[in-house]
């Protein structure tokens, strides 16, 4: 039997953003609890942990996009772990169960005590994956898990930015399908990404990221940081036939967007390039993150957390994440869990 609804929640929430989304959140501890009964396939969860994205910040401070969605006062973050509080009659999960998912950016976030999530953006957590592990697997795990999608044992890997939270999953993810893996990061992280599996690890402020680009023989490149500007053109050097450019990371700034619409609409006897190129817009799968959190319970995949902060220090963590210096991942964890 599933236990009673709260009358009500907190939540962080912002109603605007000038100045940064961290300067904007208020944690609201009477939000009106807004969930009905799950429909079949949903799930209400209690949020255990959060863990947070430079999409949470940079689609609620880019222009237009927040005047779309989501819905204000508006909670941000996508992706959670936490308890099973309903449970719809065809999800295969019942109240109690742990469980780690993501939601879409278009809903009322995870930095809130409970969420409505869709079945199929949902795994079930095995005792062995803790919930700051489990939070972190979610749009990071399945990122890159996506960005490396028709990987063949043996292919040569350059993943840009092996550092950060998609970075540490795409390098160990690419190892574990057998590639030869090489990732740019700072000095100061050389070795952390060397330990996580990349054979080769490039200080990008030691040595031009264009240059190794050109001078490679890639099957596969993906771009996690968005610079050097003009890296998917430096590829057309070093990229082998039928290699292939993904972006996943881009600032939101103009000449970041001048980068991708360029990639995007310049055709290659314009001067544009010649690599096969793809923006990965990551989708929610169950398979995939079913498959992320059974990678984790095995100790086949390590979750790099760069700091655990409490609950009511959401806004720092946004600061942190701003910096663009962690080392893996950022988790809000409810402190009184």
């Amino acid at each position: 039997m599933a236990p009673s609804n709260p009358s009500t929640m907190r939540a962080w929430q912002y109603t605007s953003t000038p100045g940064g989304l961290e300067r904007n959140l208020s944690l609201n501890t009477s939000v009106p609890y807004p969930f009905t009964s799950p429909s079949p396939n949903e799930l209400i969860i209690q949020v255990h942990a959060t863990a947070l994205n430079p999409a949470d910040y940079k689609l609620a401070e880019a222009p237009l996009i927040p005047l779309i969605f989501p819905r204000k006062p508006a909670s941000p973050s996508m992706d959670f772990s936490g308890v099973v509080h309903a449970a719809g009659a065809t999800s295969g999960l019942s109240p109690g169960d742990r469980v780690a998912g993501r939601i879409p950016p278009t809903q009322y976030g995870a930095l809130s005590e409970y969420v409505k999530a869709d079945r199929g953006a949902v795994a079930r957590l095995p005792d062995a994956v803790g919930f700051v592990d489990g939070a972190c697997l979610g749009t990071a795990g399945m990122t890159a898990l996506q960005s490396l999608e028709g990987l063949r044992e043996g292919d040569l890997v350059l993943v840009n930015g092996g550092s950060g939270g998609v970075g540490t999953y795409a390098v160990q993810i690419a190892k574990l399908l057998g590639a030869r893996v090489t990732a740019t990061c700072s000095g100061a992280n050389v070795s952390l990404v060397r330990e996580l599996g990349a054979g080769e690890v490039v200080d990008y402020k030691g040595r031009d990221v264009g240059e190794v680009a050109r001078t490679g023989e890639w099957d596969l490149v993906v771009d996690l940081v968005g610079k050097p500007f003009g890296l998917h053109k430096a590829c057309d050097g070093g990229m082998k036939r039928g290699g292939r450019f993904v972006q996943v990371g881009a600032g939101v700034d103009f000449w970041s967007l001048v980068d991708v619409m360029r990639s995007a609409l310049l055709p290659g006897v314009l001067g544009g390039a010649k690599t096969k190129w793809k923006f990965l817009m990551v989708g929610n799968k169950r398979e995939d993150i079913e498959r992320l959190v059974e990678w984790t319970a095995q100790g086949k995949l390590k979750t790099v957390v760069d700091t655990v902060f409490a609950y009511e220090d959401a806004p720092k963590a946004f600061e942190k994440l701003k910096t663009g210096r962690a080392r893996g991942k950022i988790v809000v964890s409810n402190s009184d869990r």
